[in-house]
């Protein structure tokens, strides 16, 4: 799978999550927010884990992905 059809699929999922429990589909976004930041990160792999981890990862793609 490549990383459109990742994103494609994903974007389907949230539509469909959306129309049934609305309140879900957040919760789903956010996972998948942070997900894109732990791909960016060049520093950890996939097995590294601290408490901080899902914040920095998080931020790190609101930061790159997302700029003001």
């Amino acid at each position: 799978m490549t990383t459109i059809e990742f994103i494609e699929d994903y974007k389907r999922f949230v539509k469909d999550l959306t129309e049934r429990h609305p309140y879900y589909c957040f919760g789903v976004v956010c996972m998948g927010i942070e997900f894109l930041g732990k791909c960016l990160d060049d520093e950890h792999d996939f097995d590294y884990y601290t408490k901080e981890t899902p914040r920095r990862n998080f931020n790190t793609a609101i930061d790159l992905l997302m700029p003001k």
